[in-house]
């Protein structure tokens, strides 16, 4: 399809165009994921989820869509610097679809549609989208030319969703948070840009939000941002050039996140779609120690070199 013809379906409110068969459009709507002229890709993944939550599928073709969308999660998955970065990440953005489409569904949103997601197939796709986040290495946010790649951000998008579904509980929460903590330590090629923390950052105002975890399990989870970055640990007089970079983004990319997340805590985050409350009309019981525990992680995890110490710290 033609920009133009994918412009003509958004400023139609995204019906379907006279005398095609959506089916047919669903295909290639999905064959354009992976393109790299962003005038394709973009309207392609905006249509389909457009599609999802306003049940132009049904609830069986939103399911298929998903278990298809799913699996291009892992297609060149270790690749740097390739096109194929284009297809997992949109195919992140277009998976959340069928996933916000059953939370609306579930409330009641779309007259004569109900929830239509199981467990098992909430949780399988859960589980494929941690191992695939795990192992993205493109980092990449925006490309001069074909313009935004975004893995990390659109998988927090993801991530925010699933989050945000009912099926989600306490397990699933905790499975979230670890894998963002993982993420954001890893040895990278390059530091977070596009304001990825700020995505990843509002999977935790969201859970903050459905409030389903405890004070401890935040408090082991933000352990997590310290222990790699321990001077003992972090710190070599004579660093490994073949790895120190690398380190030394991970090391950034903590100190990023964990200001960000400070910040959010502290002013609260822009309602949008993936939040039934306002941050501050459902502020979280546990606001103010995380706001204090945080403060204490990037203390630490400065190792003073750069906030200033009291004698007593």
């Amino acid at each position: 399809m033609k920009h133009s013809e994918l412009q003509s379906i958004i400023k139609n409110d995204y019906t379907v165009p006279e005398g095609a068969d959506y089916r047919n459009l669903v295909s290639v709507l999905e064959d354009n994921l992976g393109d790299p002229d962003q005038d394709i890709r973009d309207p392609s993944f905006e249509i389909l989820y457009a599609w999802c939550s306003k049940g132009i599928l049904t609830d069986t073709e939103q399911i298929e869509l998903g278990n298809r969308v799913v699996t291009n999660l892992s297609v060149g998955l270790g690749e740097m610097g390739t096109d194929s970065v284009f297809l997992r990440s949109f195919s992140a953005l277009v998976l959340c679809g069928p996933i916000y489409a059953d939370r609306l569904f579930s409330k009641g949103k779309l007259e004569g549609r109900n929830s239509f997601l199981t467990s098992d197939i909430f949780n399988k796709w859960l589980n494929q989208a941690v191992e695939s986040f795990a192992n993205e290495q493109d980092l990449r946010g925006y490309i001069d030319i074909k313009k935004w790649a975004h893995s990390i951000a659109h998988f927090g998008d993801l991530f925010n969703q699933f989050a945000n579904n009912p099926l989600s509980k306490k397990e699933e929460h905790i499975k979230i948070l670890n894998a963002i903590a993982k993420k954001v330590v890893q040895p990278a090629n390059q530091i977070f840009s596009g304001y990825d923390d700020g995505r990843l950052c509002r999977i935790v105002a969201t859970i903050l939000m459905r409030d389903l975890l405890t004070l401890k399990d935040y408090e082991e989870w933000l352990q997590q941002f310290i222990s790699p970055f321990t001077k003992a640990v972090w710190w070599d007089e004579k660093p490994d050039p073949n790895t120190f970079l690398v380190r030394l983004n991970a090391r950034l990319n903590t100190r990023m996140f964990l200001r960000t997340l400070h910040f959010m805590l502290l002013f609260g985050v822009k309602q949008h779609t993936g939040f039934e409350d306002s941050y501050f009309k459902k502020i979280s019981q546990y606001r103010d120690t995380l706001l204090d525990l945080v403060a204490q992680a990037l203390k630490k995890l400065d190792n003073n070199d750069f906030y200033y110490k009291e004698k007593s710290d």
